[in-house]
């Protein structure tokens, strides 16, 4: 298996194991923490939409879920891509946040946290190739955030 394969397989892994997470243990969380969570869901899967929809603009095509960028591709920078290099990966997280918080159980807040260092290891491979790819791209990461504006 090829490394990005590898990336995206671990991916939804740990996207399974967030499901068996609620599917095994009963939801502790307050009232306020479904409410947060739910409110986090919403944001995230905006997020993803808007994002793949500036990619989609773009590209005419829509995102890989492959770190490997297509050949013919272009860079996006505009929309949520203006400001985070990977805005999917932060709706995808503030979804897992969304559903931990949600549920409330421990176990689901480390698969969340487990997801977040693996999106960052995909992330980092991904940047390595969109460097080979476009040489604006060194300018455009030294601008933008990885999953948020400022970070």
């Amino acid at each position: 298996m090829s490394k990005a394969g590898a990336l995206v397989a671990g991916q939804m892994i740990l996207f399974a194991l967030l499901v068996g997470v609620w599917l095994v243990w009963p939801p502790v969380s307050s009232a306020a923490g479904v409410v947060a969570g739910l409110l986090l869901i919403v944001i995230g899967l905006a997020c993803v939409a808007l994002a793949v929809r500036a990619h989609q603009q773009a590209n005419h095509t829509p995102p890989r879920v492959s770190p490997e960028p297509r050949p013919a591709a272009g860079l996006v920078q505009s929309g949520l891509y203006a400001r985070i290099r990977h805005p999917i990966y932060t709706g995808v997280l503030s979804v897992a946040f969304g559903l931990a918080l949600a549920h409330g159980h421990p176990a689901a807040f480390g698969v969340a946290l487990a997801l977040t260092g693996w999106l960052t290891l995909k992330s980092m491979y991904e940047e390595t190739l969109l460097l080979r790819q476009w040489s604006a791209y060194a300018a455009y990461r030294q601008r933008t955030g990885r999953f948020l504006p400022f970070l």
